[in-house]
């Protein structure tokens, strides 16, 4: 996501997204609220995932349930 769209979408929901960049557009208050709780230590240790697939649940476990029929 560009950091422009992110910011305006962060300054909507007061929810920060995760693209880089974005922190330095948004107002003075919400910047500093992100800054204070995600300092870089606390960034380096987050463990990002992938978003899942829509229908990746239901073929797992519809697979899941043919394999314990057999």
């Amino acid at each position: 996501m560009k950091p422009a769209i992110a910011a305006q979408i962060t300054e909507a929901s007061g929810s920060f997204s995760a693209a880089k960049g974005s922190d330095d557009l948004v107002s003075p208050g919400l910047r500093k609220a992100y800054k204070e709780a995600f300092t870089p230590e606390v960034i380096a240790n987050v463990k990002w995932f992938p978003a899942i697939p829509a229908g990746l649940e239901d073929m797992e476990g519809k697979l899941l349930d043919k394999v314990k029929a057999e």
